[in-house]
């Protein structure tokens, strides 16, 4: 399994180098596309426009998503602590363009948090097209993080399956988080209200 790894990382690493235009557009995905999936969150969660019903259900979509990537992330952790898998440039493996830790690479930390983001929206009518385009946005993200030489793609193959055990629990544990997040919602609200009162009598 590990000789099927190292060939297939090595089928998608060997483009890099060999042009600086793909390679900088790598990179960019490789770095910053998670930024793109809480910038989604937060717009779902407190900036989307729409009907209050509407709102109120992508509210919870986004807000679901969100324990979805930290039960993920948490997971990964769990494994780091108890498994250890060299990333590829410690094996002195393909090109390496981005610098990072010598630290585990199995699961990959950006693509859980991609995909059980992804996965969240999915789940819900309301934000299931944002889920599609998410979720095809986080292999690529994956795939990129390889390509730039700092996971193998049994790694991103790993955080898939982390993403859907932290969605399947998420979604297991839905009823009790809901009514978490209608305290949270209600304290948000009465916090916004009492601004737009302190602001109204300025």
């Amino acid at each position: 399994m590990e000789h099927l790894n190292q060939s297939l990382f090595l089928m998608i690493n060997h483009f890099a180098g060999s042009n600086a235009i793909l390679d900088q557009l790598m990179e960019v995905l490789a770095k910053y596309l998670p930024i793109l999936f809480a910038l989604v969150l937060l717009w779902l969660g407190f900036f989307n426009k729409v009907s209050p019903s509407l709102q109120k259900k992508r509210r919870h979509a986004a807000f679901l998503s969100g324990y979805t990537m930290l039960i993920g992330i948490s997971i990964n952790f769990l494994i780091a602590l108890f498994y250890f898998h060299p990333r590829p440039f410690m094996n002195h493996l393909g090109t390496e363009l981005i610098p990072h830790l010598p630290d585990t690479s199995m699961p990959s930390d950006h693509t859980t948090l991609m995909v059980s983001v992804a996965l969240g929206l999915f789940s819900y009518t309301e934000t299931r097209h944002i889920g599609q385009v998410l979720l095809v946005l986080g292999i690529i993200g994956g795939l990129a993080r390889v390509f730039c030489g700092v996971h193998y793609p049994f790694d991103i193959v790993g955080s898939i399956v982390v993403s859907c055990i932290a969605f399947i629990l998420t979604w297991l544990l839905k009823d009790y988080l809901k009514q978490l997040n209608l305290i949270v919602f209600r304290a948000l609200e009465n916090k916004i209200e009492f601004l737009r009162l302190f602001t109204h009598e300025k």
